[in-house]
C-alpha cells in the first residue's frame, strides 16, 4: 500500500476555465459561510427576549462585516426608533424625567424650547421694564404710600393733641413729651419730677394704643400693596409668556406629556419672575458676590437651563432601525454617564449634563460588539445583562467611580426603557467561557452562528472569491490580472492547509492584494503576488533561519544520510508571529533488559505535554499486542527528543518514535536521509497529523542546503490531500532528487526505513525469519528469558 506521490500530486493547480467571474454588488457578500448567514439571518428576524446572537469563529473571517451587512439589511425593513430626551423634575430636580417622542419630535421640541427661551430672556425683561409697567407699577406704589402718609399724619396730631411727638425708628414709634411746647430728650426726662412723669405715662396710654392700631394699619397696608405689585407682576408675565408660549402649546396639544411639561414651564417662570427680570447693577449685594462667589446672584441666561431639552438620542434624520458597531464597550459607553463641572471647589451637575449611551443609540435596533473588548471592560458585561435581563438602562456613576476620593451621587435619571438586539463577535473559547461561567449566557444568546475557516474549492466558491479578489483591488485603485488571481489561489489553498479547500480568512486574502499593490505599477500581476508573498515570509522567518543555520552548522545535530540504529529524523511544526515552519528533529530510542517499559524521558523532565504522553502509551499498547501474547512485554526503553529543550506536545510523532524502538530491538539501522511524521493506533494503523506541508518543507530546505542525496519524508495517506508545496520541492519531486511517501501502516515505514521486510505473524503467531519484526521478537523473548533466569 506504499504509495510514492507524483509531482502532479503535491498541490493543486488552477486554470482560468474553472473560473466565472461575476460581478457582486457588494464586495462584503457572503461567500464560504451559508450556515453562518443563515443563522445570522434568522437570529435577526427573531423578535423575542433573549435572541441575541453570538457570532463565533477564527478571526479575520469577516464575522463583524458580515454581521453588519446582515443586521443593515434587517434594520432597512424596520422603523426609526422614538427619540430620548431628559427634561427637568419641578417637583424633584434631582430625578430627571425622561421623554420618549416619535423619531424627530425630540429634535423639533428641543429646537421650540431654545426658540421660546431667546424670545423670552429678551421679552421679560423688556415687559418688566416698559413705561406702562414702570407706570402702572407707580401708580400702585403711589396709592399706598398716601394711605402710609395718611394713617401716618392721623396718628402724629392724635399724639400732638395728647401732648406727644413722634419719633420713627427702625424698631418702632417712639413717643416724646412737650413740655413749654418744646420735645424733650430722654435725659431732659429724666430730670423731671415724679409726679410730672406718672402724669406723662397715663396722657401717653391712649395714645400708644393708637400707635398699635395704626402700625397694623400699616403692616396691612404693606401687604396689599406687595399683593397689588405681585398681582401686577403676574399678569404682566402671564400677558408675556401666554403671548409666546400659546403657539407651542397649539402645537403639542396632542401630546399630553409634552403639555403638561409645557404648563408646568409656564406655571415655574410666572413662579419666579424676580429671576428674569433683576439685573446686576454693581450694588452691595454684586459686591458680596465678588467676595464670596458662592453667594452670588445666578446669570438671567441660567436660570433658563431647567427650561431646556436634554435629546440624548436624536433619531430626525433616520430613516430606518439603527446599527451601531463598536470597538470601546466601557460602562459609561454603553450606559451614558453624568458630567459634573467644578463650581467654587464643589462639583455641580444638572439634567443637562447627562449623556446617553450606545444601548440608547442602539434603542430599536441593533448593537454589534466584540466580546473581548466587552470582557477587558470593568462591569461592561455584567450591565449589558443587565439590560438585557430587564429592558432598562440606568445612567448612574458607579459606586466605585469616584472624583477627586469623593463619590459622587445625587442624579438619578428615570431608567429608559429599551429594546435592542445584541450580536457579539467572538472565538469558540470565550462563547465556552462565558457559557461555563455565567448560568445566564444561554438565555440571553439564544443563536450561535457559527463561521467556518474554510470552506469547499468548488468552482461556484472559486468564482465568487476571484470576483471578491477583483472588486477589492479595483476598490483600492489597482487592476489584478488572472495569474496573479490563481497565484492568490494557492496562497489562499495554503492557508488552508486542504488541497480541496479554500480559506475564508479575506481579512488575510485583503492585507495580501495590498501589499502586492504596493509591489506593482497600479496593476497587481503574478510577480507582485509572489513577492508580496515571499516578503510577508522574510518579515517573520527570523528564528526559522536562526535554527536552519544552528542545523546546518551541526550545533543541532541531524543526519540527512547513512544508517543508523535506534535514530530517525522526526518532524516538526513550530510557530512565531503567526508564521508556522517545519523543522526536523532527531528521535533516539535505547532498549535493554528490564521491566520498566516505555519511559518517556521527556515527561520525565516535565517537558511532555499530555497528548505526546497518550501517544507514548499507544506505543506500550502495539508492543505488547505485536509481540507479546504469550508472554509478558519485559522491555526497559527510553525515547527522547534530543536537543529539545521548550518542551513536546502532539502525537503526530508516535510511528516515528515507535520505529527508533523497533530499530534499537531488531538492531536494523534506520536510513537518515529519511524524516517521518505520522500518529500511530495500537493497531499499528498510521494516523493523520497537522502541518504536513510545513514539516516536509523543513526537511527538505535542510536537504537543499547539505545537497540532495535522495532524500525523502513519509506522510500518512491521510495527508496527501493536505499538501500544498512550494514549487521548488515539487520541481525537485519532479526531478527525482527528493520523494513523498504516503503510507497506511506502520509495516511499510519500516520497509521503507529499514531496506527489509517488516514482516507479518504467521497462523501460529511467528514472524518470517530475518524479517523486522521477527529480529525485534527475537530480542524480546531473550529479555523474557534472562529475566526469568
Amino acid at each position: 500500500m506504499t504509495e510514492k506521490l507524483d509531482y502532479t500530486r503535491l498541490k493543486r493547480i488552477y486554470s482560468e476555465s474553472e473560473i466565472v467571474l461575476e460581478k457582486p454588488d457588494d464586495i462584503e457578500r457572503i461567500i464560504g459561510q451559508a450556515k453562518g448567514a443563515e443563522a445570522i439571518k434568522f437570529g435577526l428576524s427573531v423578535k423575542n427576549k433573549g435572541y441575541n446572537i453570538y457570532v463565533c469563529g477564527v478571526p479575520g473571517c469577516g464575522k463583524t462585516s458580515f454581521a453588519k451587512h446582515f443586521a443593515q439589511q434587517q434594520a432597512k425593513n424596520e422603523p426609526a426608533p422614538p427619540d430620548l430626551a431628559y427634561i427637568y423634575n419641578f417637583k424633584n430636580p434631582k430625578e430627571p424625567v425622561l421623554l420618549t417622542l416619535e423619531a424627530g419630535k425630540g429634535r423639533e421640541l428641543k429646537d421650540d424650547m431654545e426658540e421660546l427661551i431667546q424670545v423670552l430672556s429678551v421679552e421679560m425683561p423688556k415687559a418688566f421694564s416698559g413705561d406702562e409697567y414702570e407706570a402702572e407699577n407707580a401708580r400702585v406704589m403711589k396709592k399706598y404710600q398716601e394711605m402710609r402718609d395718611d394713617a401716618v399724619k392721623e396718628l402724629t396730631k392724635a399724639a400732638k393733641d395728647e401732648g406727644f411727638s413722634l419719633k420713627f425708628g427702625n424698631s418702632g414709634v417712639y413717643f416724646l413729651p412737650i413740655v413749654d411746647g418744646k420735645a424733650i430728650s430722654e435725659n431732659e426726662y429724666d430730670e423731671l419730677g415724679d409726679e410730672e412723669k406718672e402724669e406723662i405715662a397715663e396722657e401717653s396710654e391712649d395714645i400708644q394704643n393708637m400707635a398699635a392700631d395704626t402700625m397694623r394699619l400699616l403692616r396691612s397696608i404693606d401687604k396689599r400693596a406687595k399683593e397689588e405689585a405681585e398681582t401686577l407682576d403676574y399678569n404682566i408675565a402671564m400677558l408675556t409668556v401666554g403671548r409666546f408660549m400659546s403657539a407651542v402649546l397649539e402645537k403639542y396639544v396632542d401630546n399630553e406629556i409634552i403639555t403638561d411639561y409645557l404648563l408646568r414651564v409656564k406655571e415655574d417662570i410666572i413662579s419666579n419672575i424676580s429671576d428674569f427680570t433683576s439685573q446686576s447693577d454693581g450694588g452691595e449685594d454684586d459686591q458680596l458676590g465678588a467676595m464670596m462667589p458662592w453667594m452670588a446672584k445666578r446669570p438671567v441666561d441660567e436660570n433658563y437651563t431647567k427650561y431646556r431639552i436634554n435629546l440624548i438620542t436624536d433619531n430626525s434624520g433616520a430613516e430606518h432601525a439603527p446599527v451601531i458597531v463598536n470597538f470601546n464597550p466601557t460602562y459609561t459607553n454603553l450606559v451614558g454617564e453624568i458630567e459634573y463641572d467644578t463650581e467654587n471647589g464643589n462639583f455641580v451637575t444638572d439634567f443637562t449634563k447627562i449623556k446617553g449611551g450606545l444601548i440608547h443609540k442602539a434603542n430599536g435596533g441593533y448593537l454589534i460588539l466584540q466580546v473581548t473588548d466587552l470582557l477587558s471592560s470593568p462591569f461592561a458585561w455584567e450591565t449589558l445583562r443587565r439590560v438585557l435581563k430587564t429592558g432598562e438602562v440606568t445612567i448612574e456613576p458607579l459606586r466605585e467611580y469616584q472624583i477627586g476620593g469623593i463619590a459622587v451621587t445625587g442624579m438619578r435619571p428615570q431608567p429608559a426603557k429599551v429594546n435592542v438586539k445584541v450580536v457579539l463577535i467572538g472565538t469558540n473559547y470565550y462563547m465556552e467561557l462565558l457559557n461555563e461561567y455565567d448560568d445566564e449566557f444561554s438565555k440571553l444568546f439564544k443563536i450561535c452562528a457559527m463561521f467556518d475557516y474554510e470552506m469547499d474549492g468548488t468552482s461556484e466558491n472559486m468564482s465568487a472569491m476571484a470576483s471578491f479578489i477583483k472588486k477589492y483591488a479595483n476598490k483600492h485603485g489597482a487592476e489584478i490580472d488572472m495569474p496573479a488571481i490563481l497565484e492568490v489561489f494557492e496562497y489562499s489553498q495554503r492557508l488552508a492547509q486542504r488541497q480541496d479547500k479554500l480559506t475564508v480568512l479575506f481579512g488575510r486574502i485583503g492585507d495580501l492584494l495590498t501589499e502586492a499593490q504596493a509591489y506593482s505599477n497600479g496593476k497587481i500581476d503574478k510577480s507582485a503576488v509572489e513577492k508580496a508573498i515571499a516578503q510577508k515570509n522574510e518579515r517573520v522567518d527570523l528564528y526559522q533561519k536562526k535554527y536552519l543555520s544552528m542545523i546546518l552548522d551541526d550545533e543541532i545535530m541531524i543526519a540527512t544520510e547513512g544508517k543508523r540504529v535506534g535514530e530517525i529524523n522526526g518532524l516538526c511544526v513550530m510557530e512565531t508571529n503567526g508564521h508556522a515552519f517545519g523543522l526536523p528533529t532527531k528521535i533516539t530510542a535505547s532498549t535493554y533488559m528490564g521491566k520498566a517499559g516505555v519511559v518517556n524521558i521527556e515527561k520525565e523532565a516535565e517537558m511532555s505535554g499530555n497528548i505526546h504522553d497518550k501517544g507514548v502509551q499507544v506505543i506500550t499498547g502495539f508492543l505488547g499486542e505485536t509481540f507479546a501474547l504469550n508472554y509478558p512485554l519485559t522491555l526497559s526503553c527510553r525515547i527522547c527528543f534530543e536537543q529539545s529543550y521548550n518542551g513536546v506536545d502532539g502525537d503526530s510523532a508516535s510511528s516515528t518514535e515507535l520505529y527508533a524502538i523497533i530499530s534499537s530491538l531488531s538492531g536494523v539501522p534506520i536510513d537518515q536521509r529519511f524524516a517521518v511524521t505520522g500518529s500511530v493506533n495500537q493497531k499499528g494503523v498510521i494516523q493523520p497529523i497537522g502541518g504536513a506541508t510545513e514539516k516536509i518543507e523543513g526537511f527538505f530546505e535542510i536537504c537543499k542546503q547539505r545537497g540532495f542525496k535522495n532524500n525523502a519524508v513519509i506522510i500518512p495517506k491521510q495527508n496527501v490531500r493536505d499538501l500544498v508545496l512550494k514549487d521548488e520541492v515539487i520541481e525537485a519531486v519532479k526531478d527525482g532528487k527528493f520523494s513523498i511517501y504516503a503510507i497506511e501502516h506502520i509495516n511499510e515505514g519500516i520497509e521503507l526505513l529499514m531496506g527489509k521486510k517488516a514482516g507479518k505473524k504467521n497462523e501460529k503467531g511467528n514472524f518470517p525469519r530475518g524479517s523486522v519484526n521477527y529480529l525485534a521478537s527475537k530480542k524480546l523473548k531473550d529479555y523474557h528469558g534472562k529475566s526469568e533466569e
